[in-house]
């Protein structure tokens, strides 16, 4: 199979039931990726006032989210080398959805921290490894437009978790942030689960490492 075949098979592959898993898996991690990045915006006056913290203690918990995004995207590639793009994934939302567990049920402001390292320590991995793994199936004509559309779902997860707030804590009352944070974790979980149930690896990876039988049921 030549590159011109593949493009053509992966071209024409728009009505199998792969492209729909495939986008259901990377949308609820954008929607879980906007929820998680914003959570420092969102609940900055509450979490000053339950933690007590600095205008110091904040920047470091705000850095550690992106501390951990940094150290996920450099070893990413390293990674998805050792076990596989799809494995990679997987264990990054197992990660995701009991480190925000976690942060939620102990809310004690060195494990927030902790947590908060490798909540981006996952999404590092996850958000290049999706976008990989996707665009592998998109047709070129198209590929561009859908790569860019998936950001949509970020800013969904950011309006997810402003609902979820307003409607919980109005007044942006400490007392109930336990419980919206728990609420949030729903969201690590489908996509977790999502994942678990759904994710496989590309038509293009599969039928390059002549897997053609499985690459043709996708």
């Amino acid at each position: 199979y030549n590159e011109t075949l593949l493009d053509n098979i992966i071209s024409n592959g728009s009505c199998t039931k792969y492209p729909i898993y495939i986008a259901l898996c990377v949308f609820s991690g954008f929607i879980s990726d906007g929820i998680e990045m914003t959570l420092m915006v969102l609940f900055i006056i509450p979490l000053k006032a339950y933690f007590n913290l600095s205008d110091l203690q904040i920047q470091a918990l705000s850095a550690s989210l992106f501390f951990g995004v940094a150290i996920g995207s450099l070893s990413s590639g390293y990674l998805t080398k050792q076990i596989g793009r799809t494995c990679s994934l997987k264990y990054s939302y197992f990660v995701l959805f009991i480190s925000h567990l976690m942060m939620a049920i102990s809310l004690n402001v060195g494990m927030f921290l902790i947590f908060r390292l490798f909540i981006g320590i996952a999404l590092g991995i996850i958000v290049p490894v999706s976008l990989n793994l996707y665009s592998e199936y998109l047709p070129i004509k198209v590929r561009g437009f859908f790569l860019l559309f998936t950001w949509s779902f970020f800013n969904i997860g950011l309006v997810l978790s402003a609902v979820i707030m307003y409607w919980n804590m109005p007044h942006l009352e400490m007392s109930m942030l336990r419980t919206v944070f728990t609420l949030l974790t729903l969201f690590p979980l489908i996509s977790l689960v999502i994942n678990l149930a759904l994710l496989n690896d590309s038509p293009r990876s599969l039928i390059l490492n002549n897997k053609y039988d499985e690459a043709f049921m996708l």
